[in-house]
């Protein structure tokens, strides 16, 4: 049996996505993702090489992180599309989930133009567009989720470094104070 890793199941297609770890060489160790049904059925490799993958809510697409940038697939892990990009000074995006209209991806990152430290982002789902800071997140805002109605993200909130005891907070997508 397998080591199952994170994942995202959604009611529309009775389907799970989560990931499988591979093994591990001279260059790193790999990880794929993976789809089934939420019986266990029909277990098929989707995606080589990537993990954190996530459903929209109709499980037509599936957000996955390959290589510390974001990227969204059909189901069937074809027409993979990447959203972000790694970039020369590193910084690395995980976490992906769609809003509930399935226009928006927020992930977090700790990219050197948020400041170094993770902070919540979002990118358009569709591509075609920079990722942006979401406004109203702070330094140490980790694995957001979208309120059902899309208007806020919840976040845990950690301190700089990534340690203590996270606090719970909510900010809403077009910007204002978190609380």
């Amino acid at each position: 049996m397998a080591v199952v890793c994170g994942g995202s199941a959604t009611p529309a297609a009775a389907e799970l996505v989560y990931t499988v770890p591979g093994g591990c060489g001279p260059s790193g160790c790999q990880q794929d993702v993976w789809r089934a049904g939420d019986d266990g059925s029909s277990q098929r490799r989707i995606l080589t090489n990537a993990g954190s993958p996530a459903f929209d809510l109709l499980g037509t697409k599936v957000a996955y992180v390959r290589d510390g940038a974001i990227g969204v697939a059909k189901p069937d892990g074809s027409e993979a599309k990447q959203l972000t990009t790694r970039g020369a000074n590193g910084g690395y995006d995980t976490n992906p989930v769609f809003s509930p209209s399935g226009s928006l991806i927020a992930f977090d990152s700790n990219r050197p133009d948020g400041g170094s430290c993770r902070r919540i982002w979002l990118v358009d789902a569709a591509g075609g567009s920079d990722p942006r800071p979401m406004p109203g997140s702070e330094c140490g805002d980790r694995l957001p989720q979208f309120t059902p109605d899309g208007l806020r993200v919840m976040a845990l909130r950690y301190d700089q470094f990534g340690m203590g005891s996270p606090s719970l907070v909510s900010t809403l997508v077009a910007g204002g104070p978190s609380i």
